[in-house]
């Protein structure tokens, strides 16, 4: 008689520890995407100036932040960061007051984006850059 309450407690303390030993863990298909996206602070921010009205020159800082797919790809930006400065501070250089408005800057960051991608493509011959931010702008 003992040893069959001896089995059945065994039973009892067993089975749930084997059901529980599974949970928790979920398969390849369960766990989300990690994503590999990485930035680049394009240090320090860029202070340039642009064609005010009339006679006068205005002036813009901008913080940059540039996003990458790869974490490997950081050091290819940081590589070719003095090539991206000039991009980006050309491209303001050409701007006028009127340019600096929402919709406006939103244009201008399109288009800084466009020579940088043509840039690295040149140079890297592949798809580096995934986008530019402008994460701190100010204009007078």
């Amino acid at each position: 008689m003992n040893i069959i309450k001896n089995l059945m407690l065994l039973c009892f303390v067993a089975f749930p520890l084997a059901s529980y030993a599974g949970h928790g863990e979920s398969s390849e298909e369960e766990k989300p995407p990690i994503s590999n996206i990485s930035y680049f602070d394009l240090s320090p921010e860029i202070v340039t100036n642009y064609a005010a009205p009339g006679r006068k020159v205005g002036f813009i800082r901008v913080k940059v932040q540039l996003m990458t797919d790869s974490p490997g790809d950081v050091a290819v930006l940081e590589y070719h960061a003095p090539m991206i400065r000039d991009v980006i501070i050309t491209t303001l250089n050409r701007k006028t007051q009127a340019d600096f408005s929402a919709t406006g800057f939103e244009e201008i960051r399109r288009e800084c984006k466009n020579q940088i991608e043509e840039l690295l493509q040149k140079e890297e011959g592949r798809k580096v850059l995934r986008d530019i931010l402008f994460t701190n702008a100010i204009w007078e």
